[in-house]
């Protein structure tokens, strides 16, 4: 799981000087008024997503999503069925300290924090995840022995961690919003998913680097942590339109909103759409609209291996189709059996599915900084 050996000595000396801490979510959380303005944006959207998806039933929910949708998100389904902004508002603000965001971030994490070991185990994977993003960065320097990174002391590690935030040229502070809580780093809270979003998100924009509006097309987005720090990277510049399921729309737009309340993020069926909004986020059949070309860059993570296999190639054919300069794609490669007795349950693997596609040709593919059994391809037109 991790890619570096951990170091129980350095994490201890980090721990103890007091600037290594986990934060924990809060059990009290506020909900403002523009907390319920939010709220009041995503239910109309959700509800207008509802009523189009009558007319869309291709285009539903299956397999694993299927099923964690009704395993984990009762208490989101409940409030936004309720009709209430001010319920939804406070489900919402709470997401990322309970199980309302299973699945797509910290939500899934929440076990670690149960006792000592567990705690330790999630700031080492917390310490890799800045580790690969600084190998990724050309940052760290690494040993030829396997798992090995050259990190002797508080002070190194301190100086890594500045020396990202340079490379980057931002903050690395996730906006105290929806609950948020990870790692602090003298003060700095950083969640452990902001790591591989901060990755996939600078790797698009290195392949737009030439282009003045680069826009992005992101098919299962979650809750909108690649969106967010592409908007913090290049600020004002990227159009990014994610299209998912209703419900994690819900999330993704109530994030997004409450994180970048000064930029101009557009719902389903509000005046402002994709084509002049910095952010919007539409239910899944919106993206056959697309133009063709009408997109530099299509993106993907942690969902085409998970789709049926007639759900994936309709968006290869779709990225196929609207994108000017290529398709970036971060998945997993497992072939996981739903149904350990039925080979044809199997998860989809991209390299099988990728002739599919008419225009687009594979020009690079390479084990995930970020994650292992992962691999990071792009394809681009022939």
């Amino acid at each position: 799981m991790l890619f570096y050996d951990p170091d129980p000595r350095l994490r201890e000396q980090l721990v103890h000087s007091g600037r290594l801490i986990v934060r924990p979510p809060s059990d009290q959380v506020t909900t403002t008024k523009e907390a319920v303005f939010a709220a009041e944006r995503v239910l109309a959207a959700y509800d207008l997503a509802v009523t189009e998806g009558q007319d869309h039933p291709e285009w539903r929910a299956t397999g694993q999503w299927d099923r964690l949708i009704a395993r984990s998100y009762g208490d989101l389904l409940r409030a936004l069925e309720g009709q209430d902004p001010a319920t939804l508002a406070d489900t919402l603000e709470r997401m990322f300290g309970s199980r309302v965001s299973t699945g797509l971030s910290m939500g899934g994490e929440l076990g670690y924090l149960s006792e000592p070991t567990s705690r330790d185990f999630y700031l080492d994977w917390w310490i890799d995840g800045l580790l690969c993003l600084s190998s990724y960065l050309g940052l760290l320097p690494e040993t030829m022995d396997t798992g090995q990174a050259a990190l002797s002391s508080g002070a190194v590690f301190e100086q890594l961690h500045r020396a990202v935030r340079e490379r980057l040229g931002v903050t690395i502070a996730f906006p105290a919003v929806c609950n948020a809580w990870g790692v602090e780093f003298d003060g700095v809270l950083t969640p452990r998913t902001a790591w591989r979003h901060l990755h996939s998100a600078h790797a698009m924009l290195a392949e737009v680097v030439g282009v003045e509006s680069p826009r992005i097309v992101e098919v299962g987005g979650g809750f909108g942590g690649v969106a967010y720090w592409s908007q913090r990277l290049r600020p004002g510049a990227v159009r990014y339109t994610i299209y998912d399921f209703p419900i994690v729309n819900a999330i993704a737009g109530y994030f997004l909103l409450r994180a970048l309340p000064d930029m101009p993020v557009a719902l389903n069926g509000e005046p402002s759409d994709a084509a002049s909004a910095q952010v919007s986020i539409l239910p899944t059949w919106r993206i056959a609209d697309e133009p063709d070309r009408g997109a530099d860059l299509a993106f993907n993570q942690d969902s085409l291996p998970e789709m049926p296999r007639d759900a994936a190639l309709r968006y290869l054919s779709i990225f196929d189709r609207i994108v000017r300069l290529g398709f970036y794609s971060e998945n997993q490669e497992d072939a996981h059996l739903w149904d350990g007795g039925d080979p044809s349950s199997a998860q989809l693997r991209l390299p099988e599915l990728e002739d599919s596609m008419q225009r687009l040709r594979r020009t690079s593919r390479f084990r995930a900084w970020m994650r292992r059994g992962y691999f990071e391809s792009f394809y681009r037109p022939e």
